[in-house]
């Protein structure tokens, strides 16, 4: 620990041992982050705020008859029906997706939404039953920070 103490007070470079000047000072207290510099920059328009950490989610419920489903089966599938991640709603008919790291190579190991693009929501319905609506469009995740929260289904009858 001391050797590492010494080390630090001694490098010029280390943040805590620089000094600024005024208007240093107020760059850095007006929050410049790096989503700002690079809208600065560039021609980029749809950016989020935290440009180092993806965090994107869809949510909704399924129900019958006007009370939540609990138990169902819902995947989340890429435009090529192919399973990303799936969950099982709780007792209130409730699921939630999100992922917040890179894209999933292996579904089972690290589900969800893992970068921008069309996402459907496929609930499995329960025999005698069927999802409505039958064929909802694909959401849009842009970006990350995008919180879709209302993809709701319900269960009818299949006659």
């Amino acid at each position: 620990m001391n050797q590492f103490t010494r080390l630090r007070d001694g490098d010029r470079f280390f943040y805590l041992n620089e000094s600024f000047t005024p208007q240093e000072q107020q760059i850095l207290q007006n929050g410049n982050s790096l989503a700002k510099v690079i809208r600065a920059n560039t021609q980029i328009t749809n950016l989020q705020a935290n440009v180092m950490i993806w965090a994107a989610s869809i949510s909704g419920t399924i129900s019958s008859q006007g009370k939540g489903s609990p138990k169902v089966k819902v995947n989340l599938e890429d435009t090529n029906s192919n399973v990303l991640a799936s969950t099982i709603t709780d007792p209130k008919g409730n699921y939630h997706f999100d992922q917040q790291s890179g894209p999933a190579v292996n579904p089972a190991l690290n589900p969800g939404i893992s970068k921008s693009g069309y996402y459907r929501v496929v609930p499995e319905a329960p025999a005698g039953m069927k999802v409505s609506p039958s064929a909802p469009p694909p959401i849009l995740i842009s970006r990350g920070d995008i919180h879709v929260n209302g993809a709701n289904y319900s269960l009818v009858p299949s006659h």
